[in-house]
């Protein structure tokens, strides 16, 4: 996501150009990539489904912010979905935040298999490729067929070979809960987040609206919401970006494909970028992500 746009960054610069600028927009686009980077953070408005660690507190910090929609959590899971392995003696099962693998040893070998939820977006989906891979699958609960996998919980193992069986869990015991007051990231609820590792479930929206100009980039279409000193950190780093050569900004700097150039920054032009975060890590530091 780009923090600044050519009308900005021109009117910054005290500039009266308009028109595109290949070169312009390709350094905006690179000095933005680069702050989000050092901010360890994605900018761009997004809606997040997440299991998170419980605080043990009646409080949780939400990962990304500003949070521009709270759409609800839940403590825990519930099984939902048993996966059972019969011919074979050892079988496992395990979930991350992207997906399930399932390994299992045959005749002395294993093999693994996994099964994205990106592939696999509801139950029913899964549960068609479990079967045609010759794992049993059983629905604890008869709607869940609908029901979205990204929501199952992740880093869950266990067996599920040679009589065991694994459960796949979503969130359960949703509970109210909100943003807490003067903050844009503080989820505050009446009863305490149980302690332990992705055991709450959140929902959530947040981030920025970029900035876009007009097609002719002498104003701005859109206006965003991108806060104004992170514009100004993004214009410093795009001016610092646009008083080096192109020969020292990487192997692609002065190639143009269509019209649009596309650094692949050397050493030199990413270390630019460094040092205008670094000597402006004060000014990012509320945007930037610790933990």
């Amino acid at each position: 996501m780009d923090l600044t746009t050519q009308f900005l960054y021109r009117r910054w610069v005290g500039l009266s150009a308009t028109g595109n600028d290949a070169r312009l927009a390709a350094c905006i686009a690179a000095a933005s990539a680069h702050i989000a980077r050092f901010c360890h953070r994605s900018f761009a408005s997004t809606t997040y489904k997440e299991w998170l660690d419980g605080s043990g507190e009646t409080w949780l910090l939400l990962p990304e912010w500003p949070v521009t929609a709270f759409l609800g959590c839940a403590f825990n899971g519930q099984d939902v979905f048993r996966i059972e392995r019969a011919s074979d003696a050892q079988a496992w099962a395990a979930t991350t935040l992207t997906g399930l693998t399932l390994t299992r040893i045959s005749a002395g070998a294993a093999s693994s298999a996994t099964f994205t939820w990106a592939s696999y977006a509801t139950f029913a989906a899964l549960k068609v490729a479990l079967d045609a891979a010759g794992w049993t699958t059983t629905n604890s609960i008869t709607s869940v067929d609908v029901d979205a996998t990204s929501h199952i919980r992740p880093y869950q193992s266990g067996p599920c070979g040679g009589g065991d069986a694994f459960d796949l869990q979503i969130p359960d015991n949703w509970t109210a809960a909100h943003i807490a007051a003067e903050t844009d990231r503080m989820l505050e609820s009446s009863y305490r987040f149980p302690a332990g590792r992705s055991n709450v479930f959140c929902w959530w929206t947040a981030g920025y609206t970029a900035p876009a100009d007009d097609t002719n980039h002498s104003a701005l279409s859109t206006a965003g919401d991108v806060p104004d000193d992170l514009t100004q950190i993004a214009n410093l780093a795009v001016k610092a970006l646009l008083d080096t050569g192109d020969a020292d900004l990487g192997p692609a700097g002065n190639a143009s494909v269509g019209g649009d150039y596309s650094y692949a920054l050397a050493p030199k032009g990413r270390a630019i970028l460094d040092l205008i975060c670094d000597e402006n890590a004060a000014g990012l530091t509320p945007y930037r992500r610790l933990d």
